[in-house]
Parts: structure tokens; C-alpha cells; sequence
């Protein structure tokens, strides 16, 4: 069969390899997400291994905007 072809699966191969190098260049080989707060006013926040806050345990200090 074609398919078993040394020469044509290299060749497939590269192709493939080329393909895939313009259209996904990285490839995610883990999912994980970061929650990092970007104001000082977030509070009830802890990113400390095995803490079990959520969502509703996070809120804010002031309604006023933070300003620098």
C-alpha cells in the first residue's frame, strides 16, 4: 500500500510538519490557569496551594476607582 511507502510518509510527514508549523506553532502540552489581581482594592483573593475561596469570597475595598 502507499501508506506503507518509507519515501512516502517521510514526505507526507514534512508536509504535514510544514502545515502544522504555519497554522499552530504551539501546541498547548498542559491547560492551567492563573488568577493574579491587578489592583490593590481586590481582597478575600488567595492563590496559596489547597485554598478552597471562591468566587463569591472575593470582592473589592472600595467602589472608588483606583487611581496611581
Amino acid at each position: 500500500a502507499k501508506s506503507e511507502n518509507p519515501t512516502y510518509r517521510k514526505a507526507a510527514f514534512v508536509k504535514y510538519q510544514e502545515d502544522m508549523n504555519k497554522k499552530a506553532y504551539v501546541i498547548p502540552t498542559n491547560f492551567m490557569l492563573n488568577y493574579t489581581p491587578v489592583n490593590k482594592r481586590v481582597v478575600g483573593m488567595t492563590l496559596d496551594y489547597g485554598a478552597m475561596n471562591t468566587w463569591s469570597e472575593i470582592g473589592v475595598s472600595s467602589a472608588k476607582l483606583a487611581t496611581k
